[in-house]
């Protein structure tokens, strides 16, 4: 799968069967080893089976009865997934699950640190976003809380979600093969995760530990974040010393972020993209590092300027905070073990640009960028099936150093997206009611052109397109519960066409737009 690109060559060995760092898990917080600043990472363990865990977390607390306000009892059934401190549990109500955070630490008058700050913030961030109506509608829904501290355990209870995550979904593609169907439905799944990252970004929260492991995609084909843990939110701005910085190494700039929280300084959505890119590269290889060929490696080994400042960097975060040092490896070693964390690719392919052109300082900055960009570029991509060949440039333009990493995620989700025709952009143009809708309305700019192949639909009665009704909803925010709807047909597909109820509405009653925001079978002509 992999190809040959210079200065830096592919691996051909990959690394398939050797797990990443981020999958030795346990849903654990290390112990703090400076009393100056509350900075934990998150490390997530290997999770086992139920069976491989007999007498641990798996059954520990099967059969308990736990109360939420809205539904009463509830008693928890067998684990969907356990880890060393956490475990999830089925429910005998079909429409919840449990998560529990096992506080004993061995003495009874003491809980466990570490998992008692997880519950705390997973709590305060469901709570956070529930003014927010569509955070609440991307995230599983939140019945309450509470901690049992004679038992020694805390819950959370939330809505049970019925799918894959988004690597599940995509190592079973890569066994069938990837077919042209499968790829169109790729794109419409990341374009969609994206968006969702994109309305935290809109209220100023920052998801950070953002892997495809925490998000789902559901049996209707829609998308959920399912990890609440490691946020970022207005409550933190301006106390970062109080915020508890949990994210895989794999996924994170550990020397930027860390340097950050503990100078005051509030973490952005640079962290998002950066992490964004790595999930991108990992759903379609398996893998959260660049392989690099051993030759390459041995050359770049032979030249220490490339690699020793920045090893000087990672020992002094060592220092700092001991327990990362067996997770964040030096780039010394990392060229050994012929494998890049993506937070030190694009230094070291800068230190081996400058090395192996002659010509390289007459270069202006602008040239320098340019070829440094294009070159991984090219780098990543030879790491990629054909058919996601695409992806290089995205996860290149997130990935690449802050100062030339594009500024949003919303650039980062136009550019994973399929648009659609001329003929279908004219048609919308010319034909569509909502489109003169918005135009009335002085909204309308841009929202044509902006649209996916997956969010129009051909009206086969009338010839012309429709829009999703969950796209025109997105559009117009707030204002889509004042804006009412009537249906005008359904098909023999099942699809259900709307269009703007006017004061003559006869037939079905309106209903408001808003109505259809999570509706796959709606469309506006």
């Amino acid at each position: 799968m992999a190809r040959a690109f210079h200065p830096l060559e592919s691996s051909e060995g990959g690394r398939l069967e050797r797990l990443s760092p981020h999958l030795f898990a346990a849903d654990f917080f290390c112990a703090l080893f400076s009393s100056k600043t509350s900075l934990v990472f998150l490390n997530l363990p290997q999770v086992m089976s139920v069976t491989e865990q007999a007498g641990a977390l798996g059954i520990k607390y099967s059969g308990i009865e736990l109360r939420f306000a809205e539904v009463g009892s509830v008693t928890l059934s067998t684990a969907l997934r356990a880890g060393s401190e956490t475990a999830v549990y089925r429910t005998d109500h079909p429409e919840i699950v449990v998560k529990i955070f096992d506080l004993g630490c061995g003495n009874p008058e003491e809980v466990s640190y570490g998992p008692y700050v997880a519950y705390e913030l997973e709590v305060a961030n469901f709570e956070e976003i529930a003014p927010y109506r569509a955070l609440r509608e991307s995230v599983p829904k939140y019945y309450g809380a509470s901690l049992d501290f004679e038992r020694k355990f805390a819950y959370v209870g939330m809505e049970f979600l019925e799918g894959q995550d988004l690597q599940e979904w995509c190592d079973a593609a890569m066994k069938g093969g990837y077919t042209d169907e499968w790829v169109h439905e790729f794109r419409r799944v990341v374009f969609e995760t994206l968006g969702i990252l994109e309305r935290f970004h809109d209220n100023n929260i920052v998801v950070i530990d953002f892997k495809p492991e925490n998000v789902l995609r559901l049996s209707d084909g829609s998308v959920r974040f399912v990890d609440l843990g490691a946020f970022f939110t207005p409550r933190h701005v301006g106390k970062t010393k109080e915020y508890v910085y949990s994210a895989t190494p794999d996924y994170a700039e550990l020397l930027i972020d860390s340097s950050n929280v503990e100078s005051g300084v509030a973490l952005t959505e640079a962290t998002d993209i950066f992490a964004a890119g790595v999930a991108l590269f990992e759903m379609v290889t398996r893998e959260s590092r660049l392989s690099i060929a051993p030759e390459t490696a041995d050359a770049i080994l032979d030249e220490a300027e490339i690699y020793l400042f920045r090893d000087s960097q990672i020992k002094d975060v060592w220092k700092a905070y001991p327990h990362l040092q067996d997770i964040l490896p030096l780039v010394m070693t990392q060229l050994r073990d012929r494998e890049l964390l993506f937070a030190e690719f694009w230094h070291v392919l800068k230190g081996y640009l400058s090395v192996k052109i002659e010509d390289w300082e007459s270069y202006s900055q602008t040239k320098k960028d340019e070829l440094l960009i294009a070159t991984g570029e090219d780098f990543i991509r030879g790491h990629l099936p054909t058919k996601l060949d695409w992806l290089a440039g995205l996860i290149a333009r997130a990935t690449v150093f802050r100062s030339l990493r594009i500024d949003t995620i919303a650039e980062l989700t136009a550019m994973a997206g399929e648009r659609i025709s001329p003929e279908v952009y004219e048609n919308l143009e010319c034909y569509n009611i909502f489109v003169r809708y918005l135009q009335d309305l002085g909204q309308g700019d841009r929202f044509v052109e902006s649209l996916n192949q997956w969010e129009v639909r051909r009206h086969e009665e009338s010839g012309h397109w429709a829009i999703s009704g969950r796209s025109c909803c997105r559009r117009l925010g707030d204002n889509a519960g004042f804006t009412f709807m009537e249906e005008a047909e359904t098909d023999f597909d099942g699809q259900a066409y709307y269009h703007i109820a006017g004061d003559d509405a006869g037939g079905h009653a309106p209903v408001p737009l808003s109505d259809l925001a999570h509706s796959r079978v709606s469309w506006v002509l």
